[in-house]
């Protein structure tokens, strides 16, 4: 059997998935914020590390030019040196600036990802308390209606563009009744919204709390790609994102709304 060891920057989606799922510290990094892929490359989430380009993220020249300090490099193990060449990856290596970036730095969510998305982070947090958390009256609907005042969306159209939800489910956010013992949405459209917005995985738990779906304890494979998507998936397209979960066992759509992504994936 051929053998060969390498090490690289850059990485798939479906490789850093398998890393994911089988190496803590890697998803602990993930979870936290503290990195972000870009360009194949999983980098600090820093404006030193880190840019806006129109609506696109990319490294900035100082990132470039100083990799080693600001990136995880895996060491590959390829075998078969054929069509189907398998991968495995080792644990990243840590240079000494990533292994002492403060949980304060990296715990900033995906404040980077787009000015628009920061401040919808920003205002959503400000406009709840820890006690709105925990009040049993405030289901996931009204979460979400607070969401659509905050994104200062008056009309279904945007909502539907961003998330490719059907209107009922803004329709049902707008007035669906506070009480308990409400309907929730699918876990499925919670996903969705989710990554639409690309909310932190702080505050996906606490909307699946609401609508007390499993989220944080839910060791599937289904929920570990939602977790990889939400977290591994920062800044790409709405339907580059339903495309690998629906190619990895954990779609967000119905077959029809899937088939409809696709077709749009591949004329892109």
């Amino acid at each position: 059997m051929f053998e060969k060891t390498t090490h690289t920057r850059a990485i798939s989606h479906d490789e850093a998935f398998q890393e994911y799922c089988r190496n803590q510290k890697f998803r602990e990094m993930l979870d936290s914020g503290c990195y972000i892929r870009i360009q194949e490359k999983f980098v600090l989430n820093s404006p030193e590390y880190v840019q806006l380009n129109g609506k696109d993220l990319e490294l900035t020249d100082y990132a470039w030019d100083n990799l080693p300090e600001c990136s995880l490099l895996f060491k590959a193990v390829i075998r078969n040196e054929d069509a189907s060449v398998a991968k495995n990856f080792e644990p990243p290596r840590i240079t000494r600036r990533t292994h002492f970036a403060t949980a304060a730095e990296g715990m900033k969510w995906h404040s980077h990802v787009n000015d628009i998305h920061k401040e919808i982070h920003t205002k959503f947090f400000a406009s709840f308390g820890s006690k709105d958390w925990r009040d049993e009256s405030i289901n996931c609907w009204d979460m979400l209606n607070r969401f659509f005042d905050v994104l200062e969306i008056q009309y279904p159209n945007k909502f539907i563009e961003d998330t490719f939800l059907g209107r009922h489910y803004y329709d049902r956010a707008k007035n669906e009744p506070a009480r308990k013992g409400s309907t929730r949405p699918a876990k499925e459209a919670l996903i969705a919204f989710s990554l639409a917005y690309d909310l932190p995985l702080e505050i996906v738990a606490k909307f699946m709390d609401k609508a007390e779906y499993t989220f944080n304890s839910d060791l599937s494979s289904k929920n570990r790609c939602y977790k990889y998507a939400l977290t591994g998936m920062v800044g790409e397209p709405m339907e580059i994102k339903a495309k690998w979960l629906a190619d990895n066992g954990a779609p967000i759509f119905s077959k029809k709304e899937q088939k409809e992504i696709d077709s749009r994936v591949s004329e892109s």
